[in-house]
């Protein structure tokens, strides 16, 4: 039985990650987006919240709008696009942030945070920890069915909040914040 279990898990794991919206051939390399990094840059520890604070977070209201991308280090998708989120929160100022929030396992943040330092990740970045009910993700968006990548773009002050479950090229991403920020 917990071998049974633990099959369907990690079928389920694998299938979340996939994206079929967009076929593999239109995946940009992340080698070919550089990511800048100044050697002063600290990298911030991933944070291990829970959804309780993840929901009093995403009502803060930030200056600009806000990328909460969740992600998870063994989600191919997801490493793929985090350099297009780093280079627009670089590209943009002030107009944007953005938040990588984790679905890693929360009991080993040294997971995520040797990512984040490996790739000179400066952006804040927390560890989900959910708890062992997933009504979270409808809190999220009642659309997401829980795969990765997802993000929410929000902006309190402007009364915006935008929820995409899918991966993104630099090329879209930008294309997505522009249209927002109409």
């Amino acid at each position: 039985m917990k071998y049974t279990l633990f099959i369907a898990t990690l079928v389920a794991a694998i299938m979340s990650c996939s994206n079929p919206e967009r076929p593999k051939t239109q995946v940009e390399s992340p080698q070919t987006q550089e990511v800048t990094q100044t050697e002063t840059a600290s990298i911030p520890s991933a944070e291990v919240i829970d959804f309780a604070e993840l929901e009093t977070r995403l009502a803060a209201d930030r200056e600009g709008l806000t990328l909460y991308n969740f992600w998870a280090t063994w989600c191919k998708p997801c490493i793929e696009e985090m350099p297009y989120f780093v280079n627009l929160d670089k590209e943009m100022g002030d107009k944007v942030n953005v938040v990588f929030i984790s679905l890693d396992n929360p009991k080993n943040p040294d997971r995520v945070n040797a990512f984040m330092e490996k790739r000179g990740y400066t952006q804040e970045s927390w560890l989900l920890n959910p708890g062992r009910d997933r009504t979270w993700i409808d809190n999220i968006s009642t659309d997401w069915s829980g795969s990765i990548p997802a993000t929410v773009f929000a902006d309190v002050s402007e009364n915006i909040r935008v929820f995409k479950e899918r991966s993104y090229t630099s090329a879209e991403l930008k294309e997505e914040v522009n249209n927002i920020l109409k």
